[in-house]
């Protein structure tokens, strides 16, 4: 099922057939004989009241099959796609600012539905076979991926990192590490626990640079950088602090951001 990208409308409309054919099934498996007993009631109401349950409050796939980001429920599953920067992006603009995203692969459709005036870099639908080496390159800092970046000309890098809080080293292997790091030519100016967004550090992103750049704290430099930063903390803590506020108070039950925030009140 989860290979088939239209698996909810698959599930529905097989779920009208499956209940026109309940009695066959029923009678196929024998098990029509047990309708009219007390206790295989008792049991199945027992069954569908723990089904209901779980479902409604969302711990069917995390304490039953161990999934922690697939949910039950409607809308946007926010613990996997990063709606908050989303958010950020249509509130500053940024779509309109710049022309040339890069985005990867989890995150292609998703911006699409966001923006439908704007073209993602990538997404699972009409892939080929160079598109798709450019963007492992790319994202995997693979010899040549500097110049694969010039060449697609982007503007701005968007990055969804939904196990970042279980997985933190995959930002260490990816392409966030480079642009956390080229801090020249590119600016973090919004992250949370399953996102990044980055600028590029040219005159038409001055604005959003100057008022949501972040030169202290990011959850890269925090988790393998962490004597640097604390150099910085050190030789600049006022602004380390001011920083660091800004971003508690724009995400306060953050996971990472609330690390960081007792980590450094220790410090302080």
């Amino acid at each position: 099922m989860q290979a088939v990208r239209f698996m909810a409308d698959f599930m529905l409309t097989i779920f009208v057939f499956w209940m026109i054919a309940l009695d066959s099934i029923f009678k196929k498996f024998k098990l029509d004989k047990y309708l009219n007993n007390v206790v295989f009631k008792v049991a199945l109401i027992i069954f569908l009241v723990f089904v209901i349950i779980n479902s409604y409050n969302g711990n069917f796939y995390k304490e039953y099959l161990g999934n922690y980001f697939r949910e039950t429920g409607f809308g946007v599953n926010e613990k996997f796609f990063p709606k908050s920067m989303f958010d950020f992006i249509k509130a500053e603009e940024i779509d309109k600012i710049g022309k040339r995203p890069f985005n990867n692969l989890k995150l292609g459709a998703y911006f699409i539905w966001e923006f439908p005036e704007s073209k993602n870099f990538i997404d699972s639908r009409d892939l080929y076979d160079d598109l798709y080496t450019n963007y492992k390159n790319i994202d995997f800092k693979k010899p040549g991926f500097e110049s694969l970046i010039e060449k697609y000309d982007f503007d701005y890098f968007m990055y969804s990192t939904p196990y970042l809080t279980v997985n933190a080293k995959e930002i260490q292997n990816n392409i966030v590490s480079y642009l956390t790091t080229a801090n020249e030519k590119w600016k973090l100016v919004y992250w949370d626990d399953i996102s990044f967004l980055f600028v590029k550090n040219v005159p038409k992103f001055e604005n959003i640079i100057k008022k949501y750049e972040y030169k202290y704290i990011s959850p890269y430099s925090y988790i393998f950088e962490r004597d640097l930063v604390n150099k910085k903390f050190t030789s600049e803590k006022d602004l380390f602090n001011a920083e660091l506020k800004r971003k508690l108070s724009n995400e306060p039950e953050g996971k990472i951001i609330k690390d960081m925030a007792e980590y450094y009140k220790r410090m302080n």
